[in-house]
């Protein structure tokens, strides 16, 4: 079975990608050509002034979902999002260590909007998988469940980076991550009430 996961930069795509491999009979078809709508960061929305690096503006004429399965071998699309709160943090901490040219001050509208551009082509599609990070985490059967639902079958014991976390470190890191503030809260609901 073929499939392509989407999801923004520090969103979990490693993470579920090593999950769905643990199923042998899945093929992850995604490019590395960053411009290629089958990348798995690809922007769909093709609003550049607000995506942070020019490696990843888009090439492809693709205005659907339909449109990927039409003009790719894919059999399903599993899509994975990040709680935006938590992403951003994580982003912005991605893009100074890659040294993207525009992080000089404090770009938040501008990752918020490339956050819901980014998940708003997605939604309310009937022909995808659509999996929040957050589950991976705290909600491992449903996950499996709605996988097997589509006939992927993973193996119960999720792991990061190929080997499995021990039982007190799984629940350290559930911790951390689930106390998280980002200091950035209120402008990121600010940013996000412009939106909706």
């Amino acid at each position: 079975m073929n499939i392509l996961i989407y999801g923004l930069q520090r969103s979990g795509t490693n993470f579920l990608s090593e999950i769905l491999k643990t199923d042998k009979k899945i093929n992850i078809i995604n490019g590395l050509d960053r411009n290629i709508f089958t990348h798995k960061h690809y922007r769909f929305h093709n609003i550049k002034e607000i995506i942070a690096d020019e490696k990843f503006y888009p090439t492809s004429n693709i205005k659907t979902v339909a449109d990927i399965y039409d003009k790719s071998p894919v059999n399903k699309i599993i899509v994975l999002e990040k709680d935006i709160y938590q992403w951003y943090d994580s982003i912005v901490n991605w893009a100074k260590k890659c040294n993207w040219n525009f992080i000089e001050k404090d770009f938040i509208e501008e990752f918020v909007k490339d956050h819901f551009h980014f998940y708003s082509f997605f939604k309310n599609e009937k022909d995808i998988i659509y999996l929040k990070y957050e589950d991976l985490l705290y909600n491992k059967e449903m996950v499996i469940s709605k996988l097997e639902e589509n006939d992927i079958h993973v193996s119960g014991e999720f792991t990061f980076n190929g080997v499995p976390m021990s039982e007190g470190d799984t629940k350290k890191f559930k911790e951390k991550y689930r106390n998280y503030k980002s200091s950035h809260e209120e402008d990121i609901k600010k940013a996000l009430n412009k939106l909706i």
